[in-house]
């Protein structure tokens, strides 16, 4: 089998097992958790057959995530953030200077927050919730604001911990497992 098939066969296997991933974190209700397993997932797709690998299996299991998983909201999550942040992540650790590299990392974080709340908000309906759930919770507060506020806080704190989290599996993976199953070279070669 060539290297071109062998990278083919990679992705398809990291994506399915990322939809599985998606899927079973959507039945246990697992709406961050099971995008950052996910994320692993194509973090090591992308340190075995390359980014452009990686990156194909993200838009792969983005859409079939949004077709085909119930819960919304892990779909988005992956598709905005984590699906594509292991990738990020290597070309922003490049920036210079660690405040520069965690100020964009922020960023991305708040954006992709604000973008996913949005359109829970508005192509998904979860409006009705919105005015109803946190109306009667926060009576003082504009429930809008506090659900915004909220996303970009849970939303940030989900994405440090997804960094640190790819940071450890990857060295991890690099100096421990990789040596063991493929002594050293690269998946396939």
């Amino acid at each position: 089998m060539g290297m071109r098939a062998r990278q083919v066969a990679l992705g398809g296997i990291v994506s399915a097992l990322c939809v599985v991933v998606l899927f079973l974190g959507g039945m246990a209700n697992l709406t961050l958790v099971a995008p950052i397993a996910a994320s692993v997932l194509i973090m090591l797709m992308a340190v075995e057959t390359g980014n452009r690998s990686a990156l194909c299996a993200w838009v792969a299991v983005s859409v079939l995530a949004l077709l085909i998983i119930p819960n919304r909201g892990l779909g988005l999550h992956f598709a905005l953030l984590y699906g594509y942040y292991p990738v990020a992540k290597q070309r922003l650790e490049r920036l210079p200077g660690r405040v520069l590299e965690y100020a964009v990392k922020l960023l991305i974080f708040i954006v992709s927050s604000l973008v996913a709340i949005l359109i829970m908000i508005f192509v998904f309906g979860a409006h009705v919730a919105v005015g109803g759930i946190f109306g009667r919770l926060t009576p003082n507060l504009n429930p809008w604001l506090f659900v915004m506020l909220s996303n970009v806080v849970v939303g940030s704190f989900a994405g440090f911990y997804n960094d640190w989290l790819l940071t450890y599996v990857y060295k991890l993976y690099i100096d421990r497992y990789r040596p063991k199953l493929f002594g050293g070279a690269k998946w396939g070669s």
